[in-house]
């Protein structure tokens, strides 16, 4: 979703106005002018992109986008994608008519903005298991005269409609994983995800890391016979044979390469703007912690190590953090 403005004059509206007759839908109206039920309940200030009634008037925007005025320094923002969804990214552009730094909230969670070229950029991490519903993006700036300005954006979160398994370990890799290894080592991992490089390296769709099958998706509802284990799974697994190598989606700096009692050895790329990918189970690595890699190079090769039942690659993402689907960026471009 794209809204644009002018902060000195009223701008122009393109699209076309409709009145609802009885028995139509938003989602109906949206197939028929090819567009989203969302810009619909956002262009006509609805609280439900599935609700409206019979006689009432609607404003269709057009192929240029919604237009409204807006109050210095916004000029524009752009969503992608809308709706969102569990265990998704979500980017936020801010057109801006001034360098200015801006602050934002969304979920109850500040959001941290990067600055570009006369605008700044968001990239959220929706969590996995978060209430499906509509959530208020709230935006605010400082003003030319000293004080501050805000823009909200109604953003509806839909469920991933995730798969559930369960995974039984042996006796010998579940003694080993005792609350007290899974708990440091997830402590460990999270205050290295926790960073956020100010420069995004990557450019462009981010690779596929293995050849294979994908063998267990990410979000999966997972139970194992270890009680301190995860709930879902934060990955996307690849199986194919050990020895088989994996290669860097995109270009980035290796922040971690270590073995663990958990992931086994695990390698962790930083790609900027809090993007980060994980390798784990591998039967070898090789880089070093401080290397930068190019999209394609070879990283590793897969293995069994750690908490596995099988040849494969656990590969993981993190967006702030928050663990998502990494292929959504396999096919979709960011920010």
């Amino acid at each position: 979703m794209t809204i644009y403005g002018h902060s000195s004059e009223p701008p122009p509206l393109y699209g076309q106005s409709l009145t609802v007759r009885p028995g139509e839908t938003l989602l109906e109206l949206a197939a028929q002018y090819h567009v989203t039920p969302w810009s619909l309940a956002s262009a006509n200030d609805l609280q439900s992109p599935f609700v409206t009634w019979p006689d009432k008037h609607l404003w269709v925007p057009g192929d240029e986008g919604e237009f409204l005025d807006w109050t210095p320094p916004f000029a524009g923002f752009q969503i992608h994608p809308i709706p969102a969804m569990q265990g998704q990214a979500l980017s936020i552009q801010i057109s801006l008519t001034l360098p200015v730094s801006i602050t934002g909230n969304w979920m109850g969670a500040p959001l941290t903005f990067f600055p570009r070229s006369e605008s700044a950029a968001a990239l959220i991490g929706v969590d996995a298991l978060a209430e499906p519903g509509i959530y208020t993006l709230v935006i605010t700036a400082p003003t030319e005269r000293g004080n501050h300005t805000s823009v909200t954006q109604q953003i509806p979160v839909l469920g991933g409609e995730y798969g559930a398994e369960n995974i039984v370990v042996s006796n010998e890799i579940a003694a080993a994983m005792t609350p007290q290894v899974v708990q440091s080592e997830t402590e460990l991992l999270e205050q290295i995800f926790s960073a956020q490089t100010p420069l995004p390296l990557w450019d462009g769709y981010f690779g596929l890391p293995a050849a294979g099958d994908v063998t267990s998706a990410f979000g999966t509802r997972r139970s194992y016979n270890i009680p301190s284990a995860s709930a879902f799974h934060t990955g996307t697994d690849f199986g194919t044979s050990i020895g088989t190598p994996i290669y860097a989606p995109a270009n980035g700096i290796v922040v971690f390469s270590e073995l663990l009692t958990v992931r086994g050895n695990t390698i962790i790329i930083d790609h900027g703007w809090g993007v980060m990918t994980g390798y784990w189970h591998l039967s070898a690595s090789h880089v070093l912690m401080g290397d930068t890699v190019s999209q394609g190079q070879h990283l590793g090769d897969i293995g069994s190590t750690g908490l596995s039942t099988g040849p494969h690659l656990h590969w993981e993402m993190r967006v702030g953090g928050v663990p998502v689907n990494g292929l959504q960026w396999v096919w979709e471009q960011f920010p």
